[in-house]
Parts: C-alpha cells; structure tokens; sequence
C-alpha cells in the first residue's frame, strides 16, 4: 500500500484552466459546426429541386450526425 500510494504522490494532475480550454474550445466548435453542415447541404439539395436527391440528403445527415455527435 506504501508503494502505491508514493507512487501517485509523484505524479502531477495539475489542472489549469488553460488546458481545460484548450480541450474544451475545439470540442464545442466541432459540436456547433456540425449542425451548420446539415443545413449547408439541405440548402444546396434543396436547390436542385428533386424530391429523392433531398430525402437521401436527409438520411446521409442522419447517419453523419449519429457518428461525429
């Protein structure tokens, strides 16, 4: 138990804001441009005008948004 417990008070989990943030920014850029890239492509779809082009728009945004989210 001695061993174990030298050994994590030699390790260091200092956690600064600064390293929150430079994990947390990225990550809520990504969550919030990824709903914005749905909307891009339902937009340019919805352009051309074809009724089957925009519903297989619709279900490849689905699947995108269940893999990146």
């Amino acid at each position: 138990m001695d061993q174990l417990s030298t050994s994590a008070a030699g390790r260091s989990f200092a956690v600064t804001n600064r390293s929150v943030l430079a994990i947390a920014v990225p990550m809520t850029l990504a969550y919030l441009t990824t709903p914005l890239l749905g909307i891009v492509d339902t937009a340019v779809v919805g352009q051309f005008g074809d009724v089957p082009l925009l519903a297989g728009q619709a279900a490849g945004a689905l699947a995108f948004d269940v893999v990146f989210t």
